[in-house]
């Protein structure tokens, strides 16, 4: 078995009082940080906050099997995924379940999580999840193989980082495993607090995954380009045999969050067949999840969105309390300078605000988006999706046939139990 971990995370990723060790034969992990004293944490933005580094952990028992990628912090405001990476690794140690392939935990955009500023950035220079395009990779590329990397831009520059340590351990895994699958899930929060949503691209984790799955016409169309710069696009069709999605576990600040990211990953091993099943504890944490779902929209479709102009005078004026929230036609959502936003009137069409953008002022950029708008493709989860999954093998322990013949008003108080 080959462990290896960085200091553990709260859910507000600053370091716990207790800094567990790991170990690899014959090493010490990195040094945790010290504490500042009196406290049981590290102040953000102080010269002591802790150091992210690329590769987060890795955990294999060296069986043949898929490679898990998790990816933390792309967006350097959002790091609930860090503390739910370093649960399921800890989870999965202690438990000693036979596991197939590797999972492997990687930090997204380190230039911004390591930024000495007082506040938590989603960017430096550029959003990152808009840069992976293949022009702009092509460019970086050969700046840096002049010599020409101080000229481009932190993003660009964690960029090709982030994509040389995928691609490297990628090729080093399938020439053990040369028909192994690899999966990416690429762990986000939203401003706006809510449930979880997905963005399956061109993967197919939406059918696995519990969370109301969002696409739009490129996700539809048979001979996508990689132009929208989303490192999910950019994965699926540049690798081989490989799924990628993003999960949107819920707010920044959700006390949920942390604990959705885990529970889908958790679900991603048992249906990427890693693990043969969920143990009681990790199936009440995914129906913990499922919980918050009800009556949200399985599948919503973006349609639309609004773009921000002036972002020093833009303001939120709808006091949004959901990631996804049904908005009437005309509504005055917010102001952008002194232009109004109203969600426009399309007729016949039931319209959602998705994601809204309700970011600190300093992470508010020209060309960012107010609202995705989206509609409903119908169907919404229910109580039937809640106990829907008990009939499958791959989610279920031995126990199951007892679980499987609850009705859904008990199986609360029995996974509680």
């Amino acid at each position: 078995m080959t462990v290896f971990l960085s200091p553990s995370f709260q859910y507000n990723t600053l370091p716990s009082r207790t800094i567990r060790q790991s170990y690899l034969p014959g090493k010490f992990s990195i040094p945790s940080p010290n504490l500042i004293k009196g406290t049981d944490h590290i102040e953000f933005g102080k010269e002591a906050n802790p150091t992210y580094q690329r590769i987060l952990g890795r955990y294999s028992q060296g069986n043949p099997g898929p490679l898990v990628f998790v990816i933390s912090g792309l967006h350097g405001n959002e790091r609930a995924g860090f503390h739910a990476f370093d649960q399921l690794i800890k989870k999965l140690e202690a438990s000693h379940v036979k596991f197939k392939g590797e999972i492997v935990g990687l930090s997204g955009n380190l230039a911004a999580l390591n930024a000495k500023t007082d506040k938590p950035m989603r960017f430096l220079d550029v959003d990152m999840n808009r840069v992976f395009k293949p022009e702009l990779i092509a460019k970086a590329e050969k700046m840096k193989a002049s010599g020409k990397t101080h000229l481009l831009r932190k993003e660009e520059i964690e960029m090709l980082d982030l994509l040389e340590t995928i691609h490297s351990m990628q090729q080093s895994h399938r020439q053990k495993w040369p028909e192994s699958q690899t999966f990416v899930l690429d762990l986000h929060s939203t401003s706006a607090s809510g449930a979880p949503l997905m963005l399956p691209f061109k993967s197919m984790l939406h059918k696995w995954l519990p969370a109301t799955s969002i696409t739009d016409k490129h996700d539809l169309d048979p001979h996508p380009k990689m132009n929208r710069g989303y490192l999910n696009d950019y994965l699926n069709l540049a690798l081989p045999n490989c799924q990628a999605a993003v999960f949107e576990g819920g707010g920044h600040d959700g006390e949920n969050t942390a604990k959705n990211m885990e529970a889908a990953l958790w679900v991603l091993l048992a249906k990427s067949k890693s693990i043969s099943a969920l143990n009681l504890p990790t199936f009440a944490l995914v129906n913990a999840l499922k919980e918050q779902l009800k009556g949200r929209p399985k599948e919503v479709k973006v349609i639309d969105h609004i773009a921000i102009n002036y972002p020093r005078g833009y303001k939120s004026i709808r006091k949004f309390e959901s990631n996804l929230e049904k908005v009437k036609p005309n509504e005055l959502i917010a102001m952008d300078g002194f232009r109004e936003i109203r969600i426009p009137d399309i007729a016949g069409k039931d319209l959602y605000a998705l994601m809204p953008n309700l970011q600190d002022k300093h992470n508010i950029k020209a060309g960012d988006d107010v609202v995705f708008l989206a509609e409903s493709t119908g169907e919404k989860f229910g109580e039937q999706d809640l106990v829907a999954d008990l009939a499958e093998p791959a989610l279920l322990p031995d126990y199951a046939p007892a679980v499987r013949n609850l009705k859904a008003g008990k199986l609360q108080d029995t996974l509680k139990a």
